[in-house]
């Protein structure tokens, strides 16, 4: 959905046309992404920090609360890595992994693509041994952005971690890919 924060339903008679079935609400915000891998449950992405995996036939959606840090709410990549499992990443640069019975996460991490994220492996496959290990993780993932004076957000890049920009899966495993504005796709 744009302004309006639908999830527009379409069929799809031809490459060429469609027709219009339904609008469902539930973002609070636009609608910042989308993915679907079962024909009526497609999961959406808000820039009001929710995640919303949809149940089309039934007009019901279950609410994730992902992303909900001041400055940095909006989710902006989604990906079903199964059925039951959905990945999320956002602009507090975040992953955060849920399952779709349970509205706790699975797992998450913050600063995923943070150089000094201690997990992150350098090229030859090792721990980075950068020597910034006093860096701060919370202050990197609640860094809030100004307004500069002609209205554009601008964050202390030194303070705040790389955005999720986009997620992809290998469809039904555990595998999950993140891009981010750092220009790397971590694994």
């Amino acid at each position: 959905g744009e302004k309006d924060k639908a999830l527009k339903v379409w069929h799809l008679d031809s490459v060429f046309s469609g027709r219009y079935v339904d609008s469902q609400y539930g973002h609070t915000n636009y609608g910042t992404c989308m993915d679907i891998l079962q024909g009526d449950r497609p999961v959406t992405g808000g820039a009001d920090g929710t995640v919303r995996y949809w149940k089309v036939a039934n007009d019901t959606h279950m609410l994730f609360n992902v992303h909900k840090r001041e400055g940095y709410g909006s989710v902006d990549a989604v990906s079903l890595l199964d059925p039951e499992h959905i990945l999320a990443g956002g602009q507090d640069g975040g992953l955060t992994l849920w399952a779709t019975n349970s509205r706790r996460p699975v797992a998450s991490v913050g600063g995923a693509h943070s150089a000094r994220n201690p997990n992150r492996k350098d090229d030859a496959g090792d721990k980075s041994d950068d020597d910034e290990d006093d860096f701060d993780f919370t202050k990197a993932a609640t860094a809030r952005p100004t307004i500069d004076s002609d209205g554009q957000a601008e964050v202390d890049r030194a303070v705040a971690a790389p955005w999720i920009s986009s997620l992809a899966s290998i469809r039904c495993s555990d595998v999950g890919f993140s891009g981010s504005n750092d220009g790397l796709i971590n694994v």
